[in-house]
């Protein structure tokens, strides 16, 4: 299934969008989702409880991912990041 999603995503290479990171990030896809991005490519981040947002951004940051933008609502945090190398 990790396959196939991440064959799905190499279709835009400009924008991704990933929905309920925390299990992606359990998956390890981290520096599979960084890869399949350009160099000035964004990618939004969503579904991320308030508790885990620095878990998530320390897994993005360890890949070289710049966080560009974050958004709260209730307890859900999302992201955009963007590949800067």
């Amino acid at each position: 299934m990790e396959n196939e999603i991440l064959e799905l995503l190499k279709l835009n290479d400009k924008a991704l969008s990933v929905y309920d990171i925390y299990d992606a990030l359990n998956l390890k896809t981290t520096e599979d989702l960084k890869n399949l991005m350009k160099t000035g490519a964004i990618m939004s981040l969503s579904g991320i409880l308030d508790e885990k947002k620095q878990m998530v951004i320390d897994a993005y940051e360890k890949e070289n991912l710049e966080l560009v933008e974050e958004i709260h609502q209730d307890q859900w945090t999302s992201f955009v990041v963007k590949r800067i190398d």
